[in-house]
């Protein structure tokens, strides 16, 4: 479809095919693979894990208690000192396991992610080609975790010349955890975890993914598969969208939701887009629309959705966002060179990294969702010049 403004991260035609067993094929996965060699993406994988569960407990309890927050750029948008502790944390985990890697996170993890001497950065601080970037949110759904509800979760990915190789989602206070790899044949492999007791204990090492409390215990990994209930008037839709920015500059943003909620058998708002996209790869949601995202939210879901048979589609030109989404992210594409930063003020996700776009649509095996679609193809051409 011509007209259709958004690409499709499967490789996969745009109208056809999407419910295909190839949606678990990456873009230059096994390229990346061979780059990397045998068993890397499994040992970044295992490291995330440890990484994640590191910093688990403490994350829920914190939560358990009760946390305050403070604004970042309005009022939706908040952060809290387990945000800072938490990044901070994962960054020191990570580095002393790979340290010529960097980082890229929420609360500012590349302003201090140069691995040794500065190494893996070029001068504008930007990953050089074939370095691990450590793509970071400790914790996503800040404003969920604030208010007492279980919707928050921590996401790392390891990315590599923009390609997401490794990453885990664990959302501890839902007793989930998710990961996903690409495997040695190009094809992502995404798991999924249920622990019914909330206790971490990380000691069970490297590779082991820890053991979560002695009690209870946690059920094994078993593979994600995504499964949509056939037409949208039949699936379960969840989206951010509109952002109370775009409410503001948009007069159509409204109409547009009330689309949706006319479209789709019901629609949510939960505002944790990482873990929203896991539990779709898990076989609840059909359909996830995120209207403003940053690598961070997506590095790791998005390639557990796509491993999951999930169909991911992109978009988008941050600088057209309303609000503080239009801020310039650091891009995670090949290519950042070393004289000039590169930043997503400008990018529209096409040829680059599906990590880089700002918008996105992904839907389950079997999903039809047409409306969301149309929609997507909206707010991304909203974002472009308009010469």
């Amino acid at each position: 479809m011509s007209s259709d403004l958004y690409s499709a991260a499967t490789g996969i035609d745009a109208v056809e095919g999407l419910d295909a067993v190839e949606a678990r094929v990456w873009p230059d996965a096994g390229a990346m693979v061979a780059r990397l060699g045998a068993g890397a993406p499994e040992r970044l994988r295992d490291v995330a894990v440890d990484a994640v569960v590191a910093v688990a407990a403490d994350v829920e309890a914190a939560w358990r208690a009760g946390v305050s927050a403070r604004q970042k750029s309005s009022t939706h948008d908040v952060v809290t000192q387990t945000d800072i502790e938490t990044e901070a944390r994962l960054v020191e985990f990570l580095r002393a396991r790979t340290p010529q890697a960097v980082f890229l996170g929420e609360e500012d993890a590349g302003g201090a992610g140069a691995g040794e001497d500065g190494a893996g950065e070029n001068r504008a601080g930007s990953p050089e080609a074939g370095v691990v970037c450590w793509v970071i949110d400790p914790i996503d759904g800040t404003s969920n975790f604030v208010h007492g509800l279980p919707d928050f979760g921590t996401s790392v990915a390891a990315v590599v010349d923009g390609v997401p190789v490794a990453g885990v989602v664990c959302a501890p206070a839902l007793g989930r955890m998710w990961r996903a790899w690409i495997g040695a044949d190009g094809v992502v492999v995404s798991q999924q975890r249920h622990f019914q007791q909330r206790t971490f204990d990380s000691a069970g090492g490297s590779g082991s993914a820890g053991t979560f409390g002695s009690a209870g215990g946690a059920d094994a990994w078993v593979p994600c598969a995504s499964s949509g209930r056939g037409a949208e008037s039949s699936c379960a839709l969840v989206t951010d969208h509109p952002h109370p920015e775009a409410l503001e500059v948009s007069p159509d943003a409204a109409r547009e939701f009330s689309n949706l909620v006319q479209a789709f058998a019901t629609v949510r708002r939960h505002v944790c887009t990482t873990v929203d996209v896991c539990r779709l790869a898990s076989g609840v949601h059909d359909a996830v629309l995120g209207p403003a995202v940053k690598p961070w939210d997506i590095a790791a879901a998005a390639l557990i959705a796509v491993g999951s048979g999930a169909t991911w589609l992109y978009g988008g030109r941050r600088a057209g966002i309303p609000g503080p989404s239009s801020a310039p992210v650091a891009l995670l594409s090949p290519g950042a060179g070393s004289g000039s930063r590169r930043t997503s003020d400008t990018d529209s996700g096409s040829g680059g990294s599906v990590l880089d776009a700002p918008m996105f649509l992904v839907h389950a095996n079997g999903a039809s969702v047409p409306t969301a679609r149309k929609i997507l193809n909206q707010m991304i051409a909203r974002t472009l010049p308009n010469d």
